[in-house]
């Protein structure tokens, strides 16, 4: 892309796309720390094969960026590049198809998309899209070279998409479904090295899962859908979202575009667009599908835009940016005026909890541990305050439990504990597993406060059987149809 290229952008389009930068900085900065972003950068304190929610993509990313640093705004950053990266090879690739100007508006629709609007913050979805689609660019150029030192590297970034998130399942079927539909077009030598080394990751991702009570396929394939049912608003939802996502008009044009495009970037594009289409369309009769669930998908959906006509591109990057700078402002603005938007002293502690995490953590005990009862509550302490050790007690939610990985109640036995919590009713919840609790409040500048009980000698066998138990029945059996492998879960708690 050539130096000059933003004056060759109409100034409507040089407003939009400067207005965007401005608000998604304001986002990196101005969000707080996220439950999940936590959660991650938890991970990344302990290197694993896997984890319990997802596969370890996300940890290792954030444990190699913390070698150099392990500020939040650094980790951000990241995630800030990656759509950058991401819409210029957007640009490669479509400029093969069309004039610069044209291929420069696809790119730059991508870059001023919801999706990168949200890349601020580093998720799994973030990595999962980086490594997918600066894998799939190389699989492309392999493909046209039959260079196998290129074929090695596309494996490589292939197989850490696979390693980032499940939802990267069907960008390899596309791809699959499109060889053996063209298999004659395709450059087996080179496909068969990447399937080799993305194998390689499915192979490391299922030796973790048969040496850890199989977490991610229990957790994905089954707690994730025990209770999933018939819902056709979530087919309602999932529109909304793609109208969100994507202008009206591109999706008019791409449905009547005649245009035959001879580019193998683009036929590719096409089989995994309408996979992810087929599965999401299907999942949404029974579960509400993510706005985030399109990390991956959305570059491809803009490459496939190289078939409408040139002339309404400028369109898709406006809309594009109009409704990110919706989204992003909206943000921005609940950040800003929090306490005028919400009742932080008792409706919305939450809200005051995460806006004033450091002001927690200088009322919370110095050298004991501290119980609390969900896992974003207790990443977000333990990264705040990294000089206080914390751990998860008390739930039985299927979502973040990693933590069960990292401690032992039997250890408690009898002792002393501390619990924090947000909200007051976790005094009544957990006061019959010790003799006796006493509580204080912590209590924010605002007037916001939070509780923290001090239990005294706790009753580990009652909370064996009444919440280890339960969670055992839901999470960690092992269906009949997966192998028996090992679980430190069952064999800590003698289950």
């Amino acid at each position: 892309m050539r130096l000059n290229w933003f004056s060759e952008l109409t100034r409507h389009e040089q407003f939009l796309l400067a207005g965007f930068l401005v608000v998604k900085i304001a986002l990196l900065f101005i969000l707080p720390l996220t439950g999940d972003e936590a959660y991650f950068i938890h991970w990344s304190k302990e290197l694993s094969l896997g984890y319990y929610d997802h596969p370890p993509m996300v940890g290792w990313t954030i444990w190699g960026l913390s070698l150099i640093s392990d500020d939040l705004y650094f980790f951000r950053f990241f995630a800030f590049l990656s759509s950058i990266v991401i819409a210029m090879l957007l640009f490669n690739l479509a400029k093969e198809v069309l004039e610069e100007k044209y291929a420069r508006l696809i790119s730059l629709a991508y870059l001023v998309s919801p999706i990168s609007t949200l890349s601020v913050l580093l998720a799994n979805d973030v990595v999962l899209a980086f490594f997918g689609f600066v894998g799939f660019y190389y699989y492309i150029k392999a493909q046209r070279t039959s260079s196998v030192s290129t074929a090695l590297l596309a494996g490589l970034l292939l197989a850490f998409a696979f390693l980032s998130k499940y939802l990267s399942a069907m960008f390899f079927i596309g791809i699959f479904v499109y060889s053996i539909i063209n298999y004659r077009k395709v450059d087996w030598k080179v496909a068969l090295i990447v399937a080799a080394i993305v194998l390689l990751g499915i192979g490391e991702n299922i030796y973790y899962n048969l040496e850890n009570c199989w977490n991610n396929i229990l957790f994905n394939l089954v707690s994730r859908t025990k209770e999933s049912g018939l819902e056709i608003k979530n087919v309602g939802l999932l529109v909304v979202t793609v109208l969100v996502l994507i202008s009206p008009v591109a999706i008019y044009h791409s449905f009547k575009a005649k245009k035959r495009v001879d580019n193998l970037a683009v036929k590719v594009s096409i089989y995994v667009c309408l996979t992810y289409l087929l599965v999401f369309a299907l999942v949404s009769t029974s579960k509400t599908v993510g706005l985030h669930w399109f990390a991956l998908a959305i570059p491809f959906v803009f490459i496939s835009l190289t078939r409408i006509p040139a002339d309404k591109l400028s369109g898709v990057f406006k809309y594009a940016a109009y409704v990110s700078l919706v989204i992003g402002v909206f943000l921005v603005a609940i950040v800003v005026f929090s306490e005028s938007i919400f009742d932080l002293k008792r409706k919305h502690r939450d809200v005051a909890f995460y806006l004033n995490t450091a002001e927690v953590c200088e009322q919370l005990p110095e050298d004991d541990v501290i119980f609390t009862t969900g896992y974003s509550t207790n990443s977000v302490l333990a990264y705040h305050c990294p000089n206080k050790t914390f751990h998860v007690a008390f739930d039985q939610s299927k979502y973040g439990r990693e933590d069960d990985k990292r401690v032992s109640f039997a250890d408690y036995s009898g002792k002393d504990v501390w619990v924090f919590d947000k909200d007051d009713d976790v005094v009544d919840a957990i006061a019959g597993y010790f003799t006796q609790t006493e509580t204080r409040s912590v209590a924010l500048q605002n007037g916001t406060t939070f509780i923290l009980v001090k239990g005294s000698s706790f009753n580990f066998e009652k909370y064996r059987s009444e919440v280890l138990k339960p969670v055992c029945e839901q999470y960690y059996n092992v269906p009949d149809w997966l192998p028996k492998g090992k679980c430190r879960f069952k064999e800590k708690y003698g289950f």
